[in-house]
C-alpha cells in the first residue's frame, strides 16, 4: 500500500502523464488530457459499492456481460479490500430509480418536454409519506407563506420545494447531495417556471451551509433525509445558526424505539443508508444542545407502518400497469425497497416522528 500510494502521487504530479496515457492506450492527446484532468486515483482499502454497481450496469446495458446480478463482494479481493457503502449504493438511488420513475411518468403523460405546471407533477414527484398533505400540514404548523425564506435539506427531484414555492409563494433553497437528482430537479423547476423562487444547489448541507449567511432563513425543512446524516450535532448547530430568531426547524424522520436486530441494522445501513438512528431522548437532547426549543415531537410510527404496507399492496395490485410503465428492473428494485421499509416498521423497533423545533426569539 505504501508503494501504491507513492505511485498514485507520482501519477498525479507528473505534468506529462497524459502523454504517456495517450501513447499506452491509443488515445488522442486531447482525449487523454481531458480524462487525466478529471480523474482522481488514490490508494485505499475501500472499494465503492455504488461505483462497482454502476460499472456492472453499464457493462450489462452495452451487452459486454449477459447477467448484471453479481454479488459485489465476489468482484473484489476481500483479503485486500472491503466494500464501502454510500448513499448511491441503495436501490432507490444507484440506477437511480427516482429519476426513472419520474421520467417514465412524464412519458406516459405526454409531458417529456416543454412547459409544465408544478401541479402536473404532484402525483409522481413527492416521495415522502402522504405527499402534499404532509407539505400543507408543515406549512400550517410553521406558518409558511409568501414571505418565507426556506432551506429544503435533501430536495431529491424537487417536489416539495416546487410545491412550497408554487402554492405558497415561498423562496426555497433546495439542497441535494446527489448530482443526478439535482440536475433533474433543476430541469423540472425551470420547466415549471419556478426558477425565480426555487434555487437548486448540489452539495452536502454540512459543507455548503458554511457559506450561507447566518440568521437569514425563516424555516429549514426536511422529509426523510436527516436519517442519512450521522453528524447530527453539527447539522443541528448549523441549522440553528442559519435560522432567524423565531425560525423553525421541521423534519419528518426515523428514530429508534427499541434496539435493532442485527438484520435490521444491516438493512438500515445497506438498503436505506441510515448508519445512525438515535432514540427519542437522544434526538431531543441533540436539538436542545444546539440551542433549539422543542415545540413538537410527534410519533407517527403507526401511521407510517400502515402507509408503507398500503404502498406495497398498491404496487402488487397494480403490477401489470406499473410494469408496462416502468419495466421489470425498475419495478422490482422499487418494490424491494418498499418491502424493506414496510418490514422495518413491522418489526417494532423503527419509529417515525415529526419534529418541530424553534430558535428562541
Amino acid at each position: 500500500m505504501r508503494a501504491l500510494k507513492k505511485a498514485c502521487a507520482l501519477f498525479h504530479d507528473d505534468p506529462k502523464m497524459y502523454e504517456a496515457i495517450s501513447a499506452k492506450y491509443g488515445l488522442s492527446l486531447v482525449d487523454s488530457k481531458e480524462w487525466y484532468k478529471g480523474v482522481q486515483i488514490t490508494a485505499s482499502y475501500g472499494i465503492s459499492a455504488s461505483a462497482l454497481s454502476r460499472t456492472v450496469n453499464v457493462l450489462y446495458q452495452t451487452k459486454v456481460i449477459s447477467n448484471p446480478d453479481f454479488d459485489l463482494k465476489n468482484l473484489i479481493a476481500t483479503s485486500l479490500a472491503e466494500l464501502e457503502t454510500d448513499i448511491h449504493s441503495i436501490k432507490l438511488y444507484n440506477k437511480p430509480e427516482l429519476i426513472k420513475f419520474v421520467r417514465n411518468n412524464l412519458i406516459a403523460n405526454s409531458k417529456v418536454s416543454g412547459p409544465i405546471n408544478y401541479t402536473d407533477l404532484l402525483s409522481y414527484d413527492q416521495h415522502h409519506y402522504h405527499g402534499i398533505e404532509a407539505l400543507d400540514l408543515c406549512a400550517q404548523l410553521i406558518n409558511i407563506n409568501q414571505n418565507s425564506k426556506i432551506i429544503n435539506i435533501g430536495s431529491a427531484i424537487g417536489g416539495p420545494a416546487r410545491y412550497l414555492a408554487g402554492k405558497y409563494g415561498s423562496q426555497v433553497l433546495a439542497i441535494e447531495l446527489q448530482d443526478e437528482l439535482h440536475r433533474v430537479s433543476k430541469e423540472l423547476t425551470e420547466r415549471c417556471n419556478l426558477h425565480h423562487l426555487v434555487h437548486h444547489i448540489c452539495g452536502d448541507i454540512l459543507q455548503v451551509g458554511q457559506h450561507f449567511k447566518d440568521s437569514s432563513y425563516d424555516s429549514i425543512v426536511s422529509w426523510l433525509t436527516v436519517l442519512h446524516i450521522t453528524r447530527r450535532e453539527e447539522l443541528f448547530k448549523l441549522c440553528f445558526d442559519l435560522l432567524k430568531p423565531g425560525g423553525y426547524f421541521f423534519a419528518e424522520d426515523f428514530y429508534k424505539i427499541h434496539t435493532f436486530t442485527e438484520e435490521e441494522t444491516k438493512i438500515l445501513l445497506n438498503e436505506v443508508y441510515c448508519g445512525y438512528c438515535p432514540d427519542s431522548n437522544t434526538y431531543k437532547a441533540q436539538l436542545k444542545g444546539a440551542g433549539f426549543e422543542l415545540i413538537e415531537f410527534t410519533d407517527l410510527t403507526e401511521d407510517w407502518k400502515e402507509h408503507t404496507a398500503q404502498r406495497v399492496n398498491s404496487w402488487e395490485t397494480n403490477k401489470s400497469t406499473l410494469l408496462n410503465m416502468h419495466r421489470e428492473d425498475t419495478y422490482n428494485r422499487l418494490m424491494f425497497f418498499y418491502k424493506q421499509i414496510r418490514d422495518l416498521y413491522k418489526g417494532g423497533n423503527l419509529g417515525g416522528v415529526r419534529i418541530i423545533a424553534r430558535k428562541p426569539l
